[in-house]
């Protein structure tokens, strides 16, 4: 192989490989908001469950 076709194959290896990590990273800053999110919607319902239980506590 000539040395500018190996170049050109390592520059498309590594564009695809930038590709695939950008792709990751998106992911992961998507999990990270679905778990925050999440943590969020527990301490709501929490709190839900806490003011039902005193509601039923005053009957």
């Amino acid at each position: 192989m000539s040395s500018k076709k190996s170049h050109n194959l390592i520059d498309f290896k590594i564009t695809q490989l930038e590709k695939k990590v950008d792709d990751q990273t998106t992911a992961l800053a998507r999990i990270y908001d679905l778990e925050k999110s999440n943590a969020i919607q527990d301490k709501q319902i929490e709190l839900i469950y806490k003011k039902v239980e005193e509601l039923e506590k005053k009957r």
